[in-house]
């Protein structure tokens, strides 16, 4: 009996004192596996090494992708608390009051897509787990892109270099989504992201050019909007937006705005809470919406705040109307960034601007056989989605 209970002891100290180094180097070995599929491996590894803690004993690539996206979560927060100093800090600058009021936007806009890709993860929906995370992401970096024209005190330094970071850590949850999508569980596999610009084509779905989302039939007007005064109808597409109800589901009905013919000088946003927003004209070049906002023209201006027409609502759609900037020049993103990834690519032009001989040496011809990866169906995935959105 004592020789078993001290078997016993033995063993329970034996897994106690090695258990822990086991399951750290199983962490490791699966973790390092997995940050094969980014852009940026080492700072995956250090990332998710220091977070291990929090991953079961055998994880799984999901666990993993899982673990990273709530590394970005947690960053997020610590951004907005962050982009809260500067509010205070410079309260009588109003440029960098308006770059940051835009981040806190923004990062409000990412941690709901952010949200929405761990659910969509949960459900096995990986392509709109990419579409999600993308978008994200780009949110994060446009709030990086406006603190740039500002970054001339310590506190934006400090407040850039920590983005730096969180897009980092949001880009390497996203390439390990796509190689998840691409590859499933087989991490021997996965492989940092590539573009068309290595020879490689995203599956093109259905392989065929289907029709894209249409609109209702029959849909009937909420609200109208119109230039002329005493008419019954707002006098600005804003106001319309405005009386949209709040948090509609996306499956519910539609808001319709019937905007009538004539030009409207003004920056509309459909925000986040504007579900089901639907835009009617009176025919493209009719109706117009317009604006001149830019960066280089407007203290304070992002790339993200200087669209005309901003949505962050979920199912919007639009049609017979135009929308344009018409603001005269361009500056170059800061450095190199996405010059190695870029791929402009064109297929099939015609008219007087078709003379290839005109072209940039960094344009390129779209091989036929890829042109469907383009579709709505290969692009964005049109097969699991455009039925649902034509009721």
């Amino acid at each position: 009996m004592a020789t078993t209970t001290l078997s016993f002891l033995f063993l329970f100290f034996f897994l106690l004192l090695s258990t822990p180094h086991t399951t750290h180097s199983t962490h490791i070995h699966r973790i390092n596996q997995a940050c094969k599929a980014t852009r940026f491996p080492l700072q995956c590894q250090t990332t998710l090494i220091s977070h291990s803690l929090h991953l079961p004993f055998n994880p799984t690539p999901l666990h993993i992708i899982n673990s990273s996206i709530s590394l970005s979560s947690r960053n997020l927060k610590i951004a907005n608390s962050m982009l809260d100093s500067i509010l205070q800090a410079f309260a009588g600058d109003h440029g960098r009051i308006a770059i940051a009021k835009g981040c806190l936007q923004v990062f409000q806009y990412s941690h709901h897509r952010t949200s929405l890709t761990v659910e969509a993860l949960s459900r096995g929906r990986i392509k709109d787990a990419r579409a999600f995370m993308s978008a994200a992401l780009a949110y994060q970096y446009n709030c990086w892109s406006g603190l740039k024209y500002a970054n001339d005190t310590e506190l934006v330094f400090k407040t850039m270099s920590f983005l730096d970071s969180l897009t980092i850590i949001s880009s390497n949850a996203l390439s390990m989504i796509v190689s998840y999508d691409l590859f499933g569980n087989d991490t021997d596999l996965w492989r940092p992201p590539r573009t068309e610009r290595d020879g490689f084509w995203e599956d093109s779905g259905s392989g065929v050019f289907g029709p894209g989302p249409s609109l209702p039939a029959n849909l009937m007007q909420d609200v109208t909007v119109c230039k002329e005064t005493g008419g019954g109808c707002y006098g600005t597409v804003q106001e319309a937006v405005d009386a949209a109800p709040d948090n509609v589901d996306v499956g519910g009905g539609k808001f319709v705005i019937h905007i009538k013919e004539g030009v409207y000088e003004e920056r509309v946003r459909v925000p986040l809470r504007k579900k089901n927003v639907v835009f009617l004209g009176d025919g493209i070049g009719k109706t117009v919406i317009t604006g001149s906002a830019s960066v280089g023209l407007t203290v304070g201006m992002t790339t993200y705040n200087s669209a005309t027409v901003g949505v962050a609502g979920d199912g919007f759609m639009a049609k017979d109307l135009t929308f344009e900037n018409t603001a005269e020049g361009w500056l170059p993103w800061s450095g190199d960034v996405g010059l190695n990834t870029l791929y402009y690519g064109e297929f099939d032009n015609s008219g007087p601007g078709s003379n290839l001989t005109k072209r940039v040496s960094w344009s390129s011809q779209v091989p036929a056989e890829h042109v469907s990866t383009y579709s709505v169906q290969g692009f964005i995935q049109g097969d699991d989605w455009v039925h649902r959105s034509s009721y």
